[in-house]
């Protein structure tokens, strides 16, 4: 409570600010604060640490598995749904299951950003149509 309280002090002083979150998600939210706040909020939608993504750069990543940015190349344009729940998101394990089995079952292509156990989160079978980033 107290970093919040202290990142919060400091918003006066700022000239914008930015969310690592998604406009259309958090309208309400996002709304209220401007109003109240009186600078510009803008939602940069979710992002993947940058101590990550360094080693996920390269054409093969150190796990010997497939660059997710060569594999979302080789997709079809706008076909891929970005999946991250985040770090604040608990869901009990059924609960995670449930969503895993929509996901596949919707035969939608997916980039999921996980923490835990990556293959708990892709599909049966070598499809192609998801790429799990631990």
């Amino acid at each position: 409570m107290n970093r919040v309280q202290e990142a919060m002090s400091w918003v006066p002083k700022a000239q914008y600010l930015l969310f690592t979150s998604i406009y259309e998600l958090e309208a309400q939210t996002i709304d209220a604060l401007t109003a109240k706040l009186q600078i510009p909020i803008y939602s940069i939608g979710s992002a993947i640490p940058y101590f990550k993504l360094s080693d996920r750069l390269s054409p093969i990543s150190h796990d010997n598995e497939p660059n997710y940015v060569e594999w979302l190349d080789s997709q079809p344009k706008a076909s891929v749904l970005y999946i991250s729940q985040g770090s604040f998101l608990s869901v009990s394990n059924a609960q995670l299951d449930e969503i895993v089995a929509g996901v596949i079952d919707s035969g939608v292509r997916y980039l999921w950003v996980t923490r835990g156990e990556a293959a708990r989160f892709k599909g049966g079978g070598d499809d192609n149509r998801g790429f799990v980033l631990p």
